[in-house]
């Protein structure tokens, strides 16, 4: 079943892995030019009293002088707050999606279920696809650093990089889980994809609303208390890891029981 999984999702893996060696390697080789641009940006010129607010706040403070001045908090920060950070949802929607739905809509569903019981197809079929997703999660984040540091950058593997990975681990496999929810759930393609790019581009605007800005996950996914003070998210990391569980242990529940 693992063979079969990973040959089904060889285009989208292939796809993913060279989008984010591309992204690699252009935040690497474009560092010096950025870093040229800041340092020479002037913060009393007329562009800069033209920016919003919120972007002249950021400009002045600390945040702008640690990206332009220290290589390691600039390179960290946008691979794994920006660049790998926020594809990190989309390719757990990717990898999971069609898990079900796809078996469901071209109604090979019905040969698997012939053959084995639906425990173990389940059990075979998310799993194998989670630990795909799970190893390049892993690959890149470690391989970042290590390109980084061949690449003549002082980059440090710390405890703030290992926290930083495991709370993007937690985000991944929550993400994941709850998309093979959805593939479950519906029995074609597109409805799972469509839920979850909703629910993907939603989650931001959370923060602006009152009482449920807690459910705005990026600022976890991207590592921003790990990188501005150090602290893990506890918290979070333990809400998210048992909500994983619940999403799998009820995924599985809901396909047992599900009528094809």
């Amino acid at each position: 079943m693992f063979k079969k999984t990973l040959y089904e999702m060889r285009f989208r893996l292939t796809v993913f892995i060279v989008l984010f060696f591309v992204l690699l390697l252009g935040l690497i080789f474009t560092r010096p030019v950025i870093g040229n641009l800041m340092v020479s940006m002037d913060m009393n010129s007329e562009e800069v009293k033209e920016l919003p607010d919120i972007l002249k706040g950021f400009a002045d403070g600390k945040e702008f002088e640690q990206l332009k001045d220290d290589d390691q908090f600039f390179l960290l920060s946008q691979w794994y707050g920006k660049n790998f950070g926020q594809f990190l949802p989309f390719f757990a929607l990717i990898i999971a999606f069609p898990v079900f739905s796809r078996e469901t809509e071209k109604k090979t569903i019905y040969f698997l279920l012939s053959r084995r019981n639906r425990k173990e197809i389940y059990d075979s079929k998310v799993l194998s696809g989670y630990y795909v997703m799970i190893l390049i999660v892993v690959v890149f984040d470690f391989l970042a650093p290590v390109a980084m540091m061949l690449s003549g950058y002082d980059i440090l593997f710390n405890g703030n990089l290992i926290r930083l990975i495991v709370q993007q681990l937690i985000a991944a496999s929550f993400f994941y889980f709850l998309f093979i929810l959805f593939s479950i759930i519906f029995n074609d393609q597109m409805k799972p994809v469509i839920l979850g790019i909703v629910l993907i581009v939603a989650l931001p605007f959370s923060s602006l609303i009152n009482g449920i800005a807690w459910l705005n996950l990026y600022p976890y996914v991207f590592g921003e208390t790990v990188l501005s003070s150090g602290d893990f998210d506890w918290m979070r990391s333990l809400v998210l890891t048992g909500l994983s569980i619940f999403l799998y242990l009820g995924g599985r529940r809901l396909f047992l029981k599900k009528e094809f």
